[in-house]
């Protein structure tokens, strides 16, 4: 048997609301589409990974390892 035992996912879901929709249609610009997600009260990834670190979870350097953006 092979795999992992133990591991902790850290996830950034978004619901579309009507005004995300809208605001993809009209092509508008990533910074704006953050505002929106995070006006949801959607947290970005690392800062659910930083959470989980916090509580003890995970480290913070395995959130950064895992955050990277290439």
């Amino acid at each position: 048997m092979s795999g992992y035992k133990g591991r902790i996912g850290i996830f950034e879901l978004v619901v579309f609301n009507e005004k995300l929709k809208l605001l993809i249609a009209q092509g508008a610009p990533e910074d704006d589409l953050k505002k929106e997600v995070r006006s949801m009260g959607i947290r970005e990834i690392r800062e659910e990974g930083v959470l989980k670190a916090l509580n003890g979870v995970t480290t913070l350097e395995e959130v950064i390892r895992v955050t990277q953006e290439e």
